[in-house]
């Protein structure tokens, strides 16, 4: 799906959406389910929002974002993760705060905008 959003041409390439069950679902493979819960620290918090508002730019609907993990390795079992309404809001926290950096160098590409060059002590 590709959109405007911001001022910004975006792009967000879906596995599957399911109209009839109102689903956004995205395919992940893992090691071992077990750890699938802790998969949002890879940022699919962010993903998943951003997914949601691709999918309401496109069809002007709000569907419900499922990743399914399914492990690497025989007998390939699967889990499934729907992120809460707070998740997916740190999310799009974390999109929009990322669209704000690259406004921001957009807007003033001499800028540096990158880490501190100074040497932290701890």
């Amino acid at each position: 799906i590709e959109f405007n959003y911001r001022g910004i041409e975006c792009r967000s390439k879906i596995d599957l959406i399911n109209h009839d069950l109102g689903l956004i679902i995205d395919l992940k493979t893992i090691n071992s389910c077990e750890r699938a819960e802790n998969e949002v620290k890879y940022n699919y918090n962010r993903q998943g929002a951003f997914y949601k508002l691709a999918v309401q730019n496109e069809y002007g609907i709000d569907y419900d974002v499922v990743f399914v993990f399914v492990e690497k390795s025989y007998p390939h079992l699967c889990k499934f993760i729907d992120f809460s309404n707070d998740t997916i809001e740190k999310g799009k926290m974390e999109y929009n705060r990322i669209l704000d950096k690259w406004i921001e160098y957009v807007n003033n590409p001499n800028m540096y905008i990158g880490y501190n060059s100074n040497i932290i002590i701890v």
